[in-house]
């Protein structure tokens, strides 16, 4: 078991109730035993009907044939109940699952008791208003609270690969076993999209909420039938309790969702258990919300604006291109730091018309800028993870490169490698698409992930930018200089051209120049700054590089 000593813990699940499945033909009677039958169903046998055994139908009706005709009308979530065969006092809460052969899965769980609610229809869940309403009701009566948030992990990778019939079906299947696991008085919503919460109240809400906490992994380990597919389902989650009667429903709601967030940011499949709520505002979180305002008003107003930093030759000192940074002035006017506002468009989904933005913009200016004589090559924009997802992203570089009438070759768009980890099987295709419009590809920040050398091997990139901590302390590092050497190496091999990030000292530049092949960038050769000036050597923006 887990020590709860701590304000926040993982926890780990006990195993959960066994789960009978049955294989039925399109008449209800048994045709296999997938697997072993407890004492109380022993007298199933192949050929029997089931209907004899049934004592409740959820949907549609007391009838095992009308069931069966719903679910061949494509109807999901039926569930019902069945007695023991052996043993009428017995009880099973049981689904009805179709295969694409025609053929039926029935699949049964023992109930605690003869009569217990869960083998009935669950109550409908909660909508967030009236969830927050019993919340303030309970805290309005000076009871103790238990909240959790529970979020079901890449519901959205389940609609798009399967379509939202299928994600409407793990919705409602995930539903009914939060309500089983919450238990009476206990009342789940659905808190919009794929989050749903639950409220416990009385002495008992902080353990009852803990024991949840504790079955909740297990629980949703059981595949979900779709249409004859099964779908393994992972929630995140994130619980917290008020130890005492406080008279305010914020504090553990904040408590939970600051849970779930931090439960989300572990990685998936995590449940987190917060036995300590805020008593103060969380000043961050607030911060967080102000900020998602402003960002979409920012998008709608165009107040966004771009810079750009030189990447220069370290063999000609000559610049090779730009690359493209955004910036953003809130209300006081002072700018906001891209690693503070950056994560909460990614967070929001503002990422990608944010995105959109960029792209378009950066590729207007170049175009608008660029002198005759094409002093600036290229121009690289960061692209997001969530944007290569965009069935319609291919379509949208090619409009803007249409549009604007750049050349394919002078546009880089940089994928950041971190977000690569885990999710390149799935951008592969997409990548292939962007590489044959012309386009070239760069994985940036260069050697921070976990699988470097392997996705190599399956990206179609043409350029590695080297992460600045390879750099800093370079000219006096000899492992640093032993990895840099390897890194050269193995993209040379590769034929992919590096670009090195983050030079900022002339020792770095002059140790780089041993290979003046590469490319660098870095404040050593230029701040950003709006794309005429930097043209224009604003300042002595456009330092050379190569032996000094």
């Amino acid at each position: 078991m887990p020590n709860y000593q701590s304000s926040l813990a993982a926890v780990q699940a006990p195993p959960a109730a066994p789960v009978y499945r049955l294989m039925l033909d399109g008449e209800g009677r048994v045709t296999s035993v997938a697997t072993a039958l407890p004492e109380a169903l022993a007298g199933l046998a192949r050929g029997d009907s089931v209907d004899g055994w049934l004592t409740d139908a959820v949907y549609p009706a007391r009838s095992l044939s009308l069931c069966l005709a719903a679910l061949r009308a494509g109807c999901a979530g039926i569930y019902l109940s069945l007695r023991g065969v052996c043993d009428p006092g017995a009880r099973f809460a049981g689904r009805l699952v179709p295969y694409p052969t025609g053929a039926v899965a029935l699949e049964l769980e023992a109930e605690a008791e003869a009569d217990s609610a869960r083998s009935s229809k669950p109550s409908p869940l909660l909508g967030r208003a009236e969830f927050l309403s019993v919340l303030e009701t309970a805290a309005g009566n000076g009871a103790p609270v238990a909240v959790g948030c529970i979020d079901i992990d890449r519901l959205r990778q389940i609609n798009l690969g399967y379509g939202h019939a299928c994600g409407d079906t793990v919705l409602a299947e995930v539903g009914r076993r939060l309500q089983r696991l919450a238990g009476t008085g206990a009342r789940v919503a659905n808190l919009g999209g794929d989050e749903f919460g639950v409220v416990m109240t009385g002495p008992g809400a902080p353990a009852r909420a803990r024991e949840m906490a504790e079955a909740l992994d297990q629980s949703m380990r059981r595949p979900i039938f779709c249409h004859g597919r099964e779908l393994l389902v992972t929630v995140s989650a994130g619980f917290a309790a008020s130890k005492a009667a406080t008279g305010q429903a914020e504090g553990p709601l904040v408590a939970a969702e600051a849970a779930l967030q931090r439960a989300r940011r572990l990685g998936r499949c995590w449940v987190l258990f917060d036995d300590e709520p805020p008593q103060a505002p969380d000043h961050h979180s607030a911060r967080a919300v102000a900020l998602e305002v402003a960002l979409h008003r920012a998008l709608e107003e165009d107040e966004f604006s771009l810079a750009y930093q030189p990447i220069v030759s370290l063999g000609s000192g000559e610049v090779c291109g730009v690359e493209t940074l955004l910036r953003w002035h809130w209300e006081d006017g002072q700018p906001v730091p891209p690693d503070q506002f950056v994560p909460v468009l990614e967070d929001t989904g503002l990422i990608r018309p944010v995105g959109a933005w960029v792209l378009r913009r950066a590729c207007e200016e170049l175009v608008a800028t660029t002198t005759p004589g094409g002093r600036v090559p290229e121009v690289a924009v960061n692209v997001s993870v969530e944007q290569l997802h965009e069935s319609g992203f291919v379509d949208e570089v090619a409009a803007v490169l249409r549009d604007t009438g750049l050349d394919p070759r002078r546009l880089t768009l940089e994928i950041t490698e971190h977000r690569l980890i885990g999710d390149n099987s799935t951008i592969i295709d997409t990548l292939r698409e962007l590489r044959a419009l012309g386009v070239r590809l760069a994985v940036d920040d260069f050697g921070t992930g976990y699988s470097s050398l392997a996705y190599l091997l399956e990206l179609p990139v043409q350029v590695l930018k080297v992460d600045r901590s390879f750099v800093q302390g370079l000219w006096k590092s000899p492992a640093g200089q032993v990895i840099m050497q390897a890194i050269v190496s193995m993209a040379t091999d590769l034929g992919l051209q590096v670009v090195v990030e983050g030079v900022e000292r002339e020792e770095e530049a002059r140790f780089l120049a041993r290979w003046p092949e590469l490319l660098a960038q870095g404040y050593l050769y230029g701040a950003p700054m709006p794309l005429a000036r930097l043209l224009a050597g604003d300042g002595g923006a456009l330092r050379t590089a190569g032996a000094q």
